[in-house]
């Protein structure tokens, strides 16, 4: 998943906004020293870049992903985002949480993780992204980046994580042949498109 550019409009709503913010893609890797990426993180913020660190094992399919960060989007669009920064509401999104402190606990960065990493900028920055990537690599601060998603989800955390039990999974079943992924996936989809209501 790795997207240079995103429309400019989403579900028919204009994003007029001056300081319009786009989801450059995602990246993964290995963070090495999670407090040392978060400082750096805090300086792009002011040049308009902001990250998400999303550990590996809580990922089951980029869908997963690319739903939350549009429905972030959205909720910017529409003025009805409970958080500031993107990254935050993506993350609110993405896990199905109301409170920062739950999700930003759910998440609980460390050090040498296997992460998706995922970008957003406001403004004209396209070469400064260009650079980004091999920036975090050359600083040490992500190793091994690809464009390629590398993670294997941890279903039993993210049943746990989604509060998603066994009777749900079999109420979703509606052809023999869907894997328990799949059903997974519906569930946490659903989960995070009804987040705030």
């Amino acid at each position: 998943m790795y997207i240079t550019d995103v429309s400019r409009s989403y579900y028919g709503v204009p994003m007029t906004n001056a300081e319009e913010i786009k989801f450059f893609g995602a990246i993964y890797g290995t963070i090495r020293n999670f407090d040392h990426f978060l400082n750096y993180a805090k300086k792009l913020e002011k040049e308009g870049l902001w990250l998400l660190v999303i550990p590996c094992h809580l990922i089951i399919s980029d869908l997963q992903i690319l739903h939350a960060v549009n429905l972030a989007l959205r909720d910017f669009v529409l003025g009805q985002n409970t958080a500031k920064k993107i990254s935050i509401q993506v993350l609110l999104r993405l896990l199905g949480e109301s409170q920062i402190s739950e999700a930003i606990k759910i998440v609980h960065p460390r050090a040498n993780m296997i992460a998706c990493v995922l970008i957003f900028y406001s403004g004209e920055i396209n070469n400064r992204l260009q650079s980004l990537i091999s920036e975090l690599e050359n600083l040490g601060l992500i190793t091994g980046i690809t464009k390629k998603r590398i993670c294997a989800p941890n279903i039993e955390k993210i049943k746990r994580i989604y509060d998603i039990s066994e009777e749900e999974i079999r109420a979703c079943i509606r052809r023999r042949d869907e894997k328990p992924l799949e059903l997974i996936e519906k569930i946490i989809l659903e989960k995070i498109a009804l987040t705030f209501l």
